[in-house]
């Protein structure tokens, strides 16, 4: 139920916007004939290894296996590709690239209900007459009288998709560590520090924008010594190697603890044994029989993997609290808007009531709160405000009025 909503949420908001915008997917003959962003091609790219696996998985009757894929696809098309896309949706201007947009959600939402109708047969015949026979008469009326989608090698993008889903995987890891320091995603961040142990720098350079975005963090450093934002501990695991050595344990000890750390990690991370010398004797330590204990050093909260050490610089400036507050008055002031049932498109007056630490990060911050939930004016006093409400923002008690601008 919890993935059938996300989903509908995704089709429900490409319904939403294409209606605003006369979007007509008979205007375009190819999409490849479109000017196709990376994120537009690695989300076709996706769906169509989505495609290969349906038919591997279906033929082999292993629908289970299928699902655990078509989830984590849905977590993709929907908190990576339709939030990092949204501002090219939300946009005023019909233009090329707004326009490719649609049509790459149109392709890639129509082919993934293809392949799911075998599973969700009601939901996916409900989306495909609104996508398809709503716009054409002459398509068939139901989605079970389609062809079932091929993959189409044009599409294919491997590197793509390897470089995208790192970079999924490295502001996942961001936000654990943020999570770790008790720090939401609406405050922003100074520095984001990464290592990793494969050569993914330019990676990352290439995809530092989407990535600061995500995390709401000010700067990218990339880091090729771990020891700049961690230390480790290397411990013995006593029940395991106390079987092992027996009377022995207390030299075995000494000598695993003298250990480099890092490069005893770098061994377990790959899960390859570490080799020591005793009594003449070279002897194999297993990855299951260290412990490390994972240290932040200075003011980092870190996340590390196989792969990556990520870590983000915690120290708040007054400018950095100030942008916070912001970003969670914004919070509070859509919510207002769909409680009033204001349309995505409306413009509205706001007036706000607060302390001074409130007002002064608003006023420091005025052209990006009002861009943010469609402002026209900011504590007008020559407007009548008809509706208020108070929230509770930054701990105070904030009045906010609101009203759609005619």
């Amino acid at each position: 139920r919890k993935r059938l909503i996300t989903l509908w949420n995704t089709y429900s908001f490409f319904v939403t916007y294409a209606r605003l915008d006369d979007f007509d997917p008979n205007n375009y003959d190819d999409i490849n004939t479109l000017n196709l962003t990376k994120l537009d091609r690695w989300i076709l790219a996706k769906v169509n290894e989505l495609v290969k696996l349906s038919t591997e998985h279906y033929n082999q009757y292993q629908i289970y296996k299928f699902l655990d894929e078509v989830v984590k696809f849905i977590d993709h098309l929907s908190n990576w590709y339709v939030r990092r896309n949204r501002r090219r949706f939300w946009k005023s201007e019909n233009d090329e690239d707004k326009i490719t947009a649609y049509a790459t959600l149109y392709e890639t939402l129509l082919i993934f209900i293809k392949i799911m109708a075998p599973i969700i047969p009601f939901v996916t015949d409900k989306m495909y007459k609104n996508l398809v026979v709503s716009n054409d008469a002459n398509n068939f009326d139901s989605i079970h009288l389609t062809t079932f989608p091929t993959y189409r090698k044009s599409w294919e993008n491997d590197k793509l998709i390897e470089e995208i889903d790192t970079i999924i995987s490295i502001v996942s890891m961001g936000r654990s560590a943020r999570n770790i320091a008790n720090i939401k995603n609406r405050q922003p961040l100074d520095k984001l520090v990464i290592y990793s142990s494969d050569d993914i720098e330019v990676m990352l350079e290439n995809n530092k924008k989407q990535i600061l975005d995500e995390l709401n963090i000010k700067e990218l450093k990339f880091i090729k010594n771990q020891n700049e934002i961690v230390s480790y501990d290397i411990k013995p695991n006593f029940s395991l190697l106390g079987q092992k050595f027996g009377n022995n344990m207390k030299d075995i000890i000494k000598i695993i603890t003298d250990l480099e750390p890092q490069k005893v990690v770098e061994k377990i991370r790959y899960n390859k044994s570490i080799y020591i010398e005793y009594g003449g004797e070279q002897y194999s330590i297993d990855p299951d029989e260290i412990l490390v204990d994972e240290q932040p050093r200075g003011d980092y909260s870190i996340v590390s993997n196989r792969t990556f050490t990520v870590g983000v610089y915690t120290v708040l400036s007054e400018s950095l609290i100030k942008e916070g507050i912001v970003r969670d008055m914004v919070r509070h002031i859509q919510n207002i808007r769909k409680e009033m049932n204001f349309n995505v498109e409306d413009r509205i007056d706001i007036f706000i009531s607060g302390s001074d630490k409130i007002n002064d990060a608003l006023i420091d911050n005025k052209l990006y709160f009002l861009n943010e939930v469609l402002g026209v004016s900011f504590n007008d006093e020559s407007i009548k405000f008809n509706n208020s409400k108070n929230i509770k923002s930054s701990g105070e008690d904030v009045l906010i009025s609101i009203k759609k601008k005619l």
